[in-house]
């Protein structure tokens, strides 16, 4: 080999090193700058508090470092990757001693030495913005690669960006923003490509290798033309991947003539600066179409010795898309911080305001230009909304002690101008990257008309809604402090049950509202009588309960008791008329009659309906036999209540006999209950208690409808008899009497001329406007109306001459006395006042002849007793009709 040859065998070897020495530094180069663009993935964030939310759905982890290197915050990708949390990561807490981080040059790595680096490291100056053709700086950043190895996992790379965020005009950054990716597996790729490389340097070959195995696409170009062509001369795998082309179809061609989109791009540009300055040079992230598709490209280019020149670059369309979306997400939480109903205002460590939402500006008035730099004890007022005294800020106790603080109950916020809020707030601490507090945030929001609800709401559950009383659960709250109270000083306390009478009467015949505005009435009078100490509720009903608390004697309770009564001897004005009612009171005593809230309850109203029994309108103190009777009422009323459900309630019919014709011409309904245990029962041991439960109603009705359908089957069988059924006053008085009346007689086919209906001289003097309408429309149905009991109550003339009534019922106490000729004068005078009135006159309770006699002397129409038939069952009376007509026993 001659020595020429071996000259150019050296010239071509150390051109091939010096071309592998310049791929590798531009490689290495490439991998140092290559990441630096996905700073801009972190500019759509802010600070932790507002932007959360986008902070952690980010695939990436990302970290903010403040100027120092400390940690402020880390997503959850950041502290997975990493494999510590955040307290770890900002110190708090300890890292671990298998925990280590270190640079690719074996370094350690740690935050503190980026912020380091970056401060050495001020802006640059970018390229010219297209909006305003003026210079733009440019952040310095940094980016690198770390291992990270620990106990907990198998080793990983880690690729990591900075990107510092500076204030218009600073120098200095801010805060810096630091991107992770797990770059494991690349990185082991890369160390593959790395081993092929050092291959390069003996053989050409290898170098072909590196260039197709690399994972960013790579293309070789040649000038020509002084920088006007550029001539394809390699082109690897990737590219032709990203390019979707064939290399052999565009190596040997020219750049320009295959991709139309490199000139506008500004690529050829930066193609024609490297190859003329040798300065490598990165190309900012660029979007054009490869003639298909949009792509985002990151470019490195460089030159080589030989001239030729390299572009290295990477497809991340991806990673443009998804800070798009990030940025869009950033947009979506500043309007939401800007809707949301609640007003955020956020301090520094002295509790300068730094930042109100416009809720915030709404609720206290301030407007953000006017509140920053303020004091918050200025801007956000609070105080307490019962005596208006100062409350404490939450701010400075969240700041002092470093926690989630919230406002005291019921504070109220005062407007600049004075108007108050009733609020909910909490105040949170703003820490930095070594945990130490530097501000709060305070969120808060108006919850006036919820506190009023609330107000409104509990006077409700502890008050009656129609008198404004306290109902049943404070009434026995307030009942068991006096007990207490009672207890402590040795005295007495009383508790007045109070029902009134004939309430019902009142609510039938005048009306619900009526009765509504009457218990309203007596409410403000019992409340106007007693003292400060003394407590009225309304039980239920038309029924009021009362406690007198420090009571020194039986006398003293009297005394209330008396007063009580007075009130009711008023009239009470209502709808333009007078209505007069009374009250029964019934009273029990502490301790005396009990030591519990529900036996005094209890006890005082057994005491009430004992008062009830002895007339109404009195008062009456419990006594052991209250207790008893109260306990046999009691078993009553359960009783009547089971005797319905199992129809233990019988009939039986006396017979009405007619004196002229002494053929019966009718027959009286008695209802019976045939008890399980006590047998037989007569109407007196049952009936007033069914009155006073309202039970009288459907037992009425089921005596009607029974009485109804067995007459009209006598009537089948040819005995065209009328049926007497007696009307209780509860009864009488219900608003849906005569279509009760009416829907029975259609039910059971009966004619109304059959019936009759039988109510008191009480009863019908009751009300005499009402009474009139009821009596008439029922005689408008045809029905028979008959006047019980005539002479035992308050008999008037003019009220006989204006009801539409067909008969006078003699009452059988009348009767009675005819045989010592006591009451001969007064069965004559009703007889010949009955006649006046062209009424027939029946008489009751007829035992014996001389009776019967007596009566047929004097023309008395019809009669009924045991002279003839005592009341009997329906299948003992059926033979006693077929005997019909009858002689009377001797």
């Amino acid at each position: 080999m001659n020595l020429a040859s071996i000259r150019l065998i050296k010239r071509s070897q150390r051109r091939l090193e010096e071309n592998l020495f310049a791929l590798q530094k531009t490689h290495q180069e490439l991998c140092t700058t290559q990441e630096a663009l996905q700073a801009q993935l972190l500019r759509v964030k802010t600070r932790e508090t507002r932007f959360r939310r986008i902070f952690q759905g980010v695939s990436s982890g990302v970290m903010i470092l403040n100027p120092t290197g400390m940690v402020i915050e880390a997503n959850e990708a950041a502290q997975s990757l990493l494999g510590l949390s955040l307290q770890q990561l900002s110190g708090a807490e300890p890292l671990g001693p298998d925990w280590q981080a270190r640079c690719e040059s074996g370094l350690s790595f740690t935050w503190q030495n980026i912020a380091a680096e970056l401060s050495l490291k001020p802006p640059s100056v970018a390229p010219c913005s297209p909006e305003t053709l003026m210079p733009l700086p440019a952040p310095a950043n940094l980016s690198g690669r770390v291992k990270i190895t620990s106990t907990q996992f198998a080793e990983r790379w880690l690729a990591y960006t900075t990107h510092p965020i500076y204030q218009p005009g600073s120098v200095s950054p801010e805060e810096i923003v630091l991107t992770l990716e797990d770059i494991t597996h690349p990185k082991y790729l890369e160390e593959q490509e790395a081993r092929i490389m050092a291959e390069l340097e003996h053989s050409q070959e290898r170098y072909r290798e590196i260039l197709e195995h690399m994972s960013n696409a790579a293309a070789v170009f040649e000038i020509r033309s002084d920088g006007r062509q550029f001539i394809i001369k390699e082109f690897n795998r990737r590219a032709e991947t990203l390019e979707q082309v064939n290399r052999q179809d565009v190596l040997g061609h020219s750049f320009t003539e295959l991709f139309p989109y490199a000139e506008p791009s500004g690529i050829c540009a930066v193609l024609r600066r490297v190859w003329k300055t040798g300065l490598p040079e990165q190309f900012p992230t660029t979007c054009y179409r490869n003639g298909k598709d949009l792509c985002w490209r990151e470019n490195y280019v460089y030159r080589l010795s030989s001239g030729e020149i390299v572009c290295l670059y990477r497809d991340v369309t991806a990673r443009k898309l998804a800070e798009e979306e990030l940025w869009q997400e950033k947009e979506r939480a500043q309007i939401t911080l800007h809707s949301i109903g609640d007003g955020v205002i956020t301090t520094d460590i002295h509790g300068v305001v730094q930042y109100l939402n416009p809720i915030a500006e709404e609720l206290t008035g301030w407007s953000l230009a006017e509140a920053k730099g303020k004091d918050l004890a200025q801007v956000f007022h609070v105080v307490h909304e019962t005596d208006g005294s100062e409350t404490e800020n939450p701010v400075a106790r969240c700041l002092k002690e470093g926690r989630i603080v919230g406002l005291a109950n019921h504070s109220v916020l005062i407007h600049r101008r004075n108007h108050p809020f009733a609020i909910e707030d909490s105040a949170a601490p703003v820490r930095d990257r070594q945990g130490n507090v530097i501000g709060a945030v305070l969120v808060f929001h108006d919850v006036s008309d919820k506190r009023a609800l609330l107000r409104q709401m509990t006077h409700q559950a502890h008050h009656d809604a129609l008198t404004g009383l306290p109902n049943r659960l404070l009434f026995v709250d307030r009942l068991r402090q006096a007990i207490a109270q009672a207890r402590r000083k040795n005295h007495d306390a009383a508790i007045l049950f109070l029902d009134l009478d004939r309430f019902k009467l009142i609510n039938d015949t005048l009306g619900h509202a009526v009765g509504d505005r009457l218990l309203q009435s007596v409410a403000a009078r019992l409340k106007g009588l007693l003292r400060e100490s003394d407590t009225v509720g309304r039980q239920g009903g038309d029924e009021f309960i009362l406690i007198l608390p420090e009571i020194h004697s039986r006398a003293e309770v009297s005394t209330v008791a008396q007063k009580i009564l007075a009130l009711f001897s008023t009239p009470f004005p209502l709808e333009g008329e007078e209505v007069f009612i009374t009250p029964s009171i019934g009273i029990s005593l502490y301790p005396a009659d009990g030591t519990d809230i529900e036996t005094l309850i209890r006890h005082a109203d057994a005491a009430m309906y004992s008062a009830k029994e002895l007339g109404r309108n009195n008062f009456r103190f419990f006594t052991p036999a209250l207790n008893e009777t109260a306990q046999s009422r009691l078993e009553t009323e359960n009783s009547l209540r089971r005797a319905l459900a199992k129809n233990e309630f019988v009939i039986h019919y006396q017979p009405v006999i007619s004196l002229l014709s002494r053929e019966i011409v009718g027959v009286e309904a008695l209802v019976r209950w045939q008890h399980p245990r006590k047998g037989l029962l007569m109407p007196s041991s049952f009936i007033p208690v069914a009155e006073d439960t309202g039970l009288i109603i459907p037992i009425g009705e089921w005596v009607l409808r029974s009485a109804c359908n067995q007459v009209r089957s006598w009537q089948k069988s040819g005995y065209p008899l009328r049926v007497a059924v007696n009307l209780s006053a509860r009864q009488f008085r219900q608003p849906q009497l005569t279509e009760t009346i009416r829907a029975v007689l259609l039910e059971t086919s009966l004619i109304p001329e059959s019936l009759e209906v039988e109510i008191t001289e009480s009863i019908a003097a009751e009300d005499l406007n009402v009474t009139i309408s009821i009596l008439r429309s029922l005689k408008d149905m045809g029905i028979r109306i008959s006047i019980d009991d005539f002479g035992t109550g308050f008999s008037s003339l003019s009220y006989l001459r204006r009801f539409p009534i067909d008969t006078l019922k003699i009452d059988k106490s009348f009767v009675a006395d005819i045989l010592p000729r006591r009451d001969e004068e007064i069965v004559t005078a009703i007889i010949n006042l009955a006649q006046t009135l062209k009424l027939k006159v029946i008489a009751e309770g007829v035992e014996t002849r001389e009776q019967l006699n007596f009566l047929a002397e004097k023309h008395c129409d019809e009669i009924q007793g045991y002279f003839f038939c005592r009341p009997l069952p329906q299948h003992e009376l059926q033979p006693y009709l077929a005997c019909h007509p009858l002689n009377p026993k001797a």
